[in-house]
């Protein structure tokens, strides 16, 4: 069966959505220094937004690009459903957090690739 290229763009959008995402969500947590909250003027809710926010939107864009990787490959319908989702996740829970401007794109590219892979469900093995 010859594949459409719904599939394509759905694996591509989430796999550049999810680099993209780890990129930033590694300079978050590399520029994140580890001060102790004792020390003064320190801002405890700077832990807090990195346990909350970052480390979640990580673990959706490694779930985004392996879910990605799975609509290329057109295997594995579950996980390219859940690649596209984790998108969606990430730009709604950027609007409710942190980055309501600069993660709202993920949440759209998310909807394409979730409608994407959902229209294209009888492509996979």
């Amino acid at each position: 069966m010859k594949g459409t290229w719904m599939l394509r763009a759905a694996g591509i959008l989430c796999i550049i959505a999810g680099a993209v995402i780890l990129v930033l969500g590694g300079i978050v947590v590399a520029s994140w220094d580890g001060t102790p909250t004792t020390t003064p003027g320190y801002d405890p809710a700077g832990r807090l937004v990195l346990i909350i926010v970052v480390i979640p939107s990580i673990i959706m864009g490694i779930i985004a690009i392996v879910g990605g990787i799975c609509a290329l490959r057109r295997k594995i319908w579950g996980l390219a459903l859940a690649g596209s989702i984790a998108l969606v996740g990430v730009g709604g829970y950027a609007i409710l957090r942190i980055f309501p401007i600069a993660l709202v794109g993920f949440g759209i590219a998310g909807l394409f690739a979730l409608a994407f892979v959902v229209s294209g469900k009888g492509e996979f093995r």
